[in-house]
């Protein structure tokens, strides 16, 4: 079941000189919601940018599968946009695992304002559930380890993904007769129920629905006018995945993150929290697991140096990417069709750091 919420207003696109774009090659029916116009647009040049290489980036973009999506933001201005296969910038578009940075978001802010203690504060505040004859070991988990995917589940994302989505409608009852095989902090293993988890020990400290906090917190504030957010058993929005989000409130998210927390007049969440997510991120040093080589997280994260400079970045199935460029002050956003293979999913990410990075970086002329 997904929560849709939607005015009856559609907004069709406005084409805005070249370096916007959209096609018709439809692949599925697309939701539209409303958008506000908080966007400002600007050509590539007034932000010192190479119009004509990102030109040819437009049309090596286009021609990348499953693309919906490609925006660049530099300087708090969409310099180039393009849509594809029936998309526009009021088409809803699945996030998948971005979803994440969003639940991790929301806990910051309940930290903020003291209806979660803090990174140490224990699972076992929230869930009784666990002294109920749980798998062994949960009693040792906390805030920290869920945001960090270090609990120590004994979980494995590739091979048991399908069978958790199978069991949906008691999740609690499935994550919580897994055994923690790893002292909790000591081994990372990328973990979409646990970030399940965390939204649900989030609705239970607040006592308020995940998409009602989210509203009132984040999107209101953000001018996010329609999303669609997947929920799991007991009405509770999906923390791991499942929101869809318009390309341009995507956008929103990085800058967000980009400027630490602040929003307009609004400071959403203490820049404290955005460092955790960042410079203060977690490295992998002595902790064994499926992570990369070279990256750190935080709060769901990504941290790594990519020629030269550091990138910091929210990626999910299928090729979805939001990624900030601290050093040139650039959000980049890319939305893909997310029903394709492991191996599709895998080429659309190599794709993005082998073609659409490398170009971006070559056209900044500052």
């Amino acid at each position: 079941m997904k929560f849709l919420k939607q005015m009856s207003l559609k907004m069709g696109l406005i084409v805005l000189s070249v370096f916007l774009g959209c096609d018709d090659d439809s692949v599925e029916p697309l939701h539209e919601v409303p958008i506000d116009a908080f966007w400002e647009v600007s050509t590539p040049a007034d932000q010192q940018m190479d119009a004509q290489v990102l030109e040819e980036l437009r049309g090596e973009v286009r021609d990348l599968p499953n693309i919906y999506s490609f925006l660049i933001v530099r300087n708090g201005k969409i310099v180039h946009e393009q849509y594809h296969s029936g998309a526009n910038k009021n088409t809803l578009l699945h996030i998948r695992s971005i979803t994440k940075r969003i639940t991790a978001f929301l806990a910051g802010i309940a930290i903020d304002e003291g209806y979660i203690e803090g990174y140490e504060e224990p699972l076992t505040n929230f869930f009784p559930e666990i002294d109920a004859g749980t798998g062994e070991g949960w009693n040792e988990v906390n805030i920290y380890h869920l945001l960090h995917m270090i609990s120590g589940m004994d979980w494995d994302e590739g091979q048991d993904y399908t069978d958790y989505e199978g069991h949906l409608s008691e999740p609690l009852s499935y994550i919580f007769n897994r055994d923690i095989v790893h002292a909790p902090g000591t081994y990372f293993s990328y973990n979409t129920p646990g970030i399940d988890l965390l939204s649900i020990a989030i609705e239970r400290a607040y006592g308020e629905e995940l998409k009602d906090i989210a509203q009132e917190k984040l999107f209101g504030t953000l001018g996010i006018l329609g999303y669609e957010w997947q929920e799991i058993s007991y009405g509770v929005e999906r923390g791991g995945t499942g929101l869809e989000l318009t390309a341009r409130d995507l956008a929103k998210i990085g800058l967000l993150h980009r400027q630490y927390g602040h929003w307009q007049a609004d400071q959403l969440v203490t820049p404290g929290w955005i460092s955790l997510c960042f410079e203060d991120a977690l490295s992998f040093d002595g902790i064994d697991g499926n992570h990369g080589a070279n990256i750190s997280v935080g709060n769901t994260w990504w941290t790594r140096e990519f020629n030269g400079f550091t990138v910091r970045y929210a990626d999910g199935y299928g090729g979805q990417m939001l990624m900030v460029i601290p050093e040139h002050n650039i959000i980049l956003v890319m939305n893909r069709n997310y029903e394709v293979s492991e191996a599709e999913s895998a080429e659309a990410f190599n794709s993005f750091f082998n073609v659409v990075l490398p170009a971006v970086l070559e056209s900044v002329l500052d």
